[in-house]
């Protein structure tokens, strides 16, 4: 800019204070404008130096034409990427797509470059829809509901797809289905969040090198913080996969985002990059707590114990300050309208707004659990840490509406809560997995620190955060507390691991371990409750800008089959391993379909959401065959989402589970079943969790299903070995 205003004679260059949402073609009017019709020469080397100028302020690189240039180029491959990966071309482009993304680039850089979600053919959807159900069904149901799919194609479906397309093919729309996912999924979800949230925690989030929770609080509290500030300031690595971009955009909601609870729908009350402080917890009282010193310096891991020394100092100190302050965070575990009511009242008392206003900003939330006890290696204790996180046994102390809560015991045992609307697990599960792994090289001495003086801490850290329980709040907490004792005898969920095997096996057979693990889980859930039923598998889109999830149904015509061989004697063990591999193939090519844009269940969601809007009456979204539930809901958590497999063989043996992040979550369905595992080389590791209704307290044991299941999943992994090396001897 500074050349071009010495080249070309004008007395004053106007350059808008803020380039945010400026455009290459407003630039050009401006450069016109500029330039005038008696210095049309310097037009080409005017424009060049503004373009250099534009894409340094939008890369914030010097390198911003590079950037520039890569991402045209890798829109394009990324758009005319094929699934099939032996295809001769297909590998040139992902080999071009590897090749440019080698270089280093912005946390969010490659989001522009990411294709749009593609829209499914109406065809293609209901022929995978009915393919689905149709094991489900009796032949009375499924030409029921064939019946109605024909009828749905010929009238409704044309005129509901136009629709679903021009909101696709709107610029300003990044992905057709991602704002209706969060609205309908979640945020109208009017259940408690118990239902819905999430828990992470693996072996080694545990360890006996630490004489309390406020050590292990201090030192991730510093480390979250560390990639909240990569995040922030767009430094944090892009995930590649295979050398293949994908979305990067709920990690901007990870930090800072607290689920605010409404009468019909709930909204995410977000702060991003402002938010720096956290909301701390300890015995009965929330504290603010400052990780920036003045100047913006992040403080150290020691300078941040100091002020929870001073916090623990003052709790002891002053005791509780009413009969139910521990339980007041129970609170966000009501079901959302009546945690709204309550809230409503709530806010009008100046001093409860003061520490809703409090918890609510902050970048996260932090719960030490002073009288808590989680012992987590202890393989007696393990129903107990899973059933404190997934189901706040003993109203474990979190505040659920936050993105996600540190919860850390007197030890310094613990783990993640989060809330899963504003992100995924995977998500989450990388971010723990980066704190976990910073933490593994620390090595602090807390024995010299002592409490931080009152003088050195901000005036809004001296204050104390109470909250003023009337009789609406304690009415509210007691009902809370009920409905958290309800859970406890109606649900459970245990953490189990299969030690005997992992990735080898199906590997070994050349089969995908996942899938693998998908049929071991259907033969589980038959031996269990003598039936097949509607199987989810969350399948990821981050393929796609704004990508989040597609469904795949992991229970198929194939998959049927398998289980009654596999469960018959008079079967043989060739059969056995040829309908396991048909099974596992159908399972890998549905899994693909899905990641890479090509899954109906979102499709039909969408077309379901618009038909709603515009009170179509449509039968097929009436029948059984859409109406079903999930009874058993599964996903794997992706385990060394940081290290890769090279570098994780520099660990020892004992210390390689450090890197991986285990989690789970509720079952999603009255009488259904949860499974989330994480797959490793050489051991399967997993929360299997089951859900009766809350009228069934007392009528029904949920503990005796988790341990039946879990023992029935063994005997299934067990049985599927044995056939495939039996069928390899006998062809041998």
């Amino acid at each position: 800019l500074t050349v071009m205003a010495a080249a070309v004679p004008v007395t004053s260059l106007v350059v808008p204070t803020s380039l945010k949402g400026l455009t290459v073609s407003a630039l050009q009017k401006q450069l016109n404008e500029l330039l005038g019709e008696n210095n049309q020469q310097y037009k080409v080397p005017a424009a060049l130096l503004l373009f250099v100028a534009y894409t340094s302020w939008r890369y914030k690189s010097p390198f911003g034409v590079l950037k520039f240039l890569r991402s045209r180029a890798l829109r394009f491959l990324l758009a005319v990427k094929g699934s099939d990966i032996k295809n001769p071309l297909n590998k040139a482009i992902y080999g071009a797509i590897g090749l440019l993304t080698k270089f280093p680039a912005s946390t969010f850089e490659y989001e522009d470059s990411l294709p749009k979600l593609p829209v499914p053919t109406i065809a293609e959807s209901m022929n995978k829809f009915l393919a689905s159900v149709k094991p489900l069904l009796s032949s009375e149901e499924y030409a029921a509901a064939e019946l109605k799919t024909q009828l749905f194609e010929a009238r409704d479906a044309p005129w509901l797809q136009r629709l679903l397309q021009m909101k696709a093919w709107n610029p300003s729309c990044p992905n057709w289905i991602d704002d209706w996912w969060l609205d309908v999924v979640y945020l109208m979800g009017r259940e408690s969040l118990l239902s819905t949230n999430i828990a992470a925690y693996s072996k080694h989030f545990i360890s006996d090198a630490y004489n309390n929770g406020l050590e292990r609080a201090a030192l991730l509290m510093h480390n979250f913080f560390k990639i909240k500030e990569w995040i922030d300031t767009e430094t944090l690595r892009p995930k590649v996969v295979g050398g293949v971009p994908i979305s990067m955009e709920m990690y901007r909601k990870v930090f800072g985002a607290t689920r605010l609870p409404g009468k019909e729908k709930d909204s995410v009350y977000f702060l991003g990059s402002s938010a720096q402080h956290l909301a701390f917890w300890y015995g009965t009282r929330f504290y603010r707590v400052e990780v920036r010193a003045q100047g913006g310096r992040r403080l150290s891991v020691q300078e941040i114990y100091a002020k929870l020394l001073r916090i623990k100092d003052l709790e002891e100190t002053k005791g509780p300050y009413h009969k139910l302050a521990r339980d007041v965070t129970g609170l966000t575990a009501l079901p959302r309208t009546e945690w709204w009511e309550v809230r409503e009242h709530m806010v009008e008392n100046s001093q409860n707004k003061a520490t809703l206003d409090m918890i609510e900003s902050a970048a996260f939330c932090v719960c030490v659990d002073k009288d808590k006890d989680l012992k987590v290696d202890d393989a007696d204790t393990t129903r107990h840490t899973a059933r404190t996180f997934l189901m706040k046994e003993d109203n474990a102390p979190s505040w659920m509406d936050k993105s996600f809560t540190l919860y850390v015991d007197k030890h310094g045992c613990g783990g993640l809560m989060f809330e899963h609307g504003v992100a995924d697990a995977t998500v989450y599960g990388d971010v723990f997995e980066l704190a976990t792994k910073f933490e593994h090289s620390q090595n602090e001495d807390f024995s010299k620190v002592v409490p931080v003086k009152a003088e050195d801490l901000t005036a809004e850290e001296r204050k104390t955060y109470e909250f003023d329980i009337d009789s609406v709040v304690e009415k509210g907490i007691n009902s809370a507390v009920d409905l958290i004792k309800k859970f406890s005898v109606t649900r459970d969920v245990r953490r189990y691991k299969f030690g005997r095997y992992g990735k080898d096996i199906p590997k070994k057979f050349k089969m995908s371990p996942d899938a693998y693990f998908q049929m071991a889980l259907q033969a589980a859930y038959y031996m269990t409750t003598k039936s097949f039923s509607l199987t989810y598998e969350s399948a990821s889109t981050r393929l796609f800008r704004h990508g989040r999830t597609e469904t795949i149904r992991s229970c198929t015509k194939e998959s049927v089959k398998f289980v009654e061989a596999l469960l018959d004697p008079s079967y043989d063990a060739k059969e056995r391993a040829r309908r396991l591999k048909a099974a596992v193939q159908v399972q890998t090519n549905n899994m693909r379909s899905a990641c890479f844009g090509e899954g109906y269940d979102r499709h039909i969601l969408a077309l379901r959401i618009l038909g709603h809007y515009v009170k179509a009456d449509v039968p097929l979204f009436n029948d059984k065959s859409i109406k079903m539930e999930f009874m058993l809901s599964t996903s794997q958590t992706p385990g060394n989402q940081i290290l890769r497999p090279r570098d994780l063989k520099k660990y020892p043996e004992e210390e390689r589970s450090f890197f991986v992040a285990g989690g789970g979550f509720m079952a999603v369905a009255d009488d259904g079943f949860g499974v989330c595992y994480s797959i490793q080389e050489t051991d399967i590791s997993m929360n299997i969790s089951k859900r009766l209704p809350l009228i069934a307290e007392g009528k029904a044991d949920p503990v005796k299903d988790t341990d039946e299941f879990a023992n029935n999943l063994e005997k299934s992994l067990f049985l599927m070995k044995a056939s495939l090396e039996a069928a390899a001897n006998v062809s041998a």
